[in-house]
Parts: structure tokens; C-alpha cells; sequence
């Protein structure tokens, strides 16, 4: 299993990438599926365009554009944009299908939400399940204790992590009345009026 959660390929709607976290932790694969289905929908769309400003020339575009980047230059009154390897003239024919547009977008971030969403709801899913589990388990286990020594007071360690019932059966085979004391959900003291040996079952 890997460290790191690989991150998709363009920058996701805000927290998507956080939840996307939490996704791997309960399960990588669940997480990683996700992932491919985000890369390749961002895949067939490079960017946005994304108005920046304006500069006086040419000349004066960035040399660290984003794709998408659309300047204005004033002398020639001509807009251009990034196209990832180039400043495509608009003010020129453009073929603009590898920009994503608003509509796009919001088509994409809905169904993205709409996933994770599902995803979100199938890890608090779990967790309940897990929960219930555990409180079938703590209901459902016994712990035995043999007291070889007769002794009016046996002190046990159950570690079962609750306040089990305790049944006290002596050496002969008969149900002894006693009094239990609780130290802790783990440990208890069982009391008798006189001493002697035998078994206790706790659940």
C-alpha cells in the first residue's frame, strides 16, 4: 500500500482533495478508482479561460502562464491566451474546444460532489457497522474464572470492558449467592459469606 495518496492532475473543487484523503484511509482502492475517473475527465479538458488583465505590448506577457491565461494588449486592442505551449490570438480564428467552459464546469464539480457524496455516505456506513459490531461483541463475550484457593472474597480480571453479570457455581456444582462489586469495566470483586472454591462465568 502506498504512503501517499497520488493528487489528480488539475486542482479540484475546494476540499474534494481533503475528503479524497480520508476516502484512502478506509480504503486506497475505493480512493485510487476515484482518482482515474477525475484524471480522465480533466484529461479531455485542459482548462478554463480565465481573464487576467491587461499589459501595454505583446512583448509584455507573462513567461509563467497558467493554460487559460487571457491578457488583453492594449497597443494592438488583441486578447490572447495560454494555450499550454503558445499565446493563441483570439482576436484570430481559435479553436477553443480544449477549454472547458462555466457550464462545463459546474457539470463536472456537480457530478464530483455527487460521487464523493456517495462515498462519504458509504464510510459513515462502515463506521455504524463497525460500532454495532463491537457492541455485539462486548454483549456476546464470557470470560471464566477459576478461584482454586477458597477464599469469602475472589478478585477478577475479566478485561472484557464492561460490567458483566457474574454467576458464581462451587466446587460440587451449585449456584452460590454472592455479592459483586465492580472496581472498573474490567475488574471486579465477588463476596461470600464464607470461604470457598470454585468457578465464576461473566458475560
Amino acid at each position: 500500500m502506498p504512503d501517499v495518496l497520488p493528487t489528480i492532475n488539475s486542482e479540484p473543487p475546494q476540499g474534494i482533495q481533503a475528503v479524497l484523503d480520508l476516502i484512502y484511509l478506509w480504503n486506497p482502492d475505493v480512493a485510487n478508482g476515484l482518482i482515474e475517473q477525475l484524471n480522465a475527465a480533466l484529461a479531455q479538458m485542459t482548462g478554463v479561460v480565465r481573464y487576467k488583465g491587461s499589459v501595454a505590448t505583446a512583448q509584455d506577457l507573462p513567461n509563467d502562464p497558467q493554460v487559460g491565461d487571457l491578457y488583453n494588449v492594449i497597443d494592438s486592442g488583441q486578447n490572447f491566451v495560454w494555450s499550454g505551449t503558445e499565446w493563441d490570438d483570439l482576436s484570430s480564428t481559435a479553436d477553443l474546444s480544449k477549454y472547458r467552459t462555466a457550464a462545463q464546469q459546474d457539470v463536472i464539480d456537480d457530478a464530483l460532489s455527487a460521487r464523493v457524496s456517495a462515498v462519504e455516505s458509504q464510510v459513515s456506513g462502515k463506521q455504524d457497522a463497525i460500532a454495532d459490531l463491537d457492541v455485539i461483541r462486548k454483549g456476546s463475550a464470557m470470560f471464566v474464572f477459576e478461584q482454586g484457593a477458597a477464599a469469602t472474597t475472589w478478585t477478577i480480571t475479566h478485561n472484557l470492558d464492561k460490567y458483566p453479570s457474574v454467576t458464581i457455581v462451587d466446587s460440587a456444582g451449585t449456584i452460590v449467592d454472592c455479592t459483586v462489586i465492580y472496581l472498573n469495566s474490567n475488574t471486579c470483586e465477588v463476596r461470600f459469606s464464607a470461604a470457598f472454591k470454585g468457578t465464576a462465568y461473566l458475560n
